[in-house]
């Protein structure tokens, strides 16, 4: 249980970007609704790499037969939080006409790794998602039909 809370990303990344962002709030209400990730300050980002060095997590290694390490494209980083998680909201940004031209970088070297193919160009390809979380997976192709 200890390993799955420490190897939550969320466990740590969403409260501290929720301190740095409110630590000096002065009460006063917004404008605008601020976008969690995308208003990320040198501050924010010092804070996090500091957070995370406390919590010391590696990546996700393979001790080879001379003592060295090489990384495990075959880690749940890559097979289940692609495919449960990034790929979902990918799939999601699709059927709104969001581009993720950053997103799609990540998921095609991602898709390379895990010797998949999911993401051609700036395209899903929606045969391919059966082994995903997607909701066209499900028949889902629109945001009415996810709401409904």
């Amino acid at each position: 249980m200890i390993e799955i809370i420490l190897r939550s990303l969320n466990a740590f990344i969403h409260p501290t970007l929720m301190y740095a962002r409110w630590k000096d709030w002065d009460g006063n209400a917004l404008e605008h609704l601020p976008i969690l990730y995308h208003d990320i300050e040198e501050y924010m980002a010092a804070l996090l790499a500091k957070v995370s060095e406390e919590i010391g997590i590696t990546y996700p290694m393979i001790k080879t037969e001379t003592e060295k390490y090489i990384p495990d494209f075959k880690h749940r980083f890559l097979t289940e939080d692609v495919l449960f998680g990034l790929l979902v909201i990918r799939s999601i940004a699709e059927m709104v006409g969001v581009s993720t031209p950053c997103m799609g970088e990540v998921l095609t070297w991602c898709q390379q790794k895990i010797c998949q193919e999911y993401l051609v160009g700036s395209k899903l390809i929606t045969k391919n998602l059966a082994t995903t979380r997607c909701p066209q997976r499900y028949g889902l192709i629109t945001i009415a039909q996810i709401l409904r």
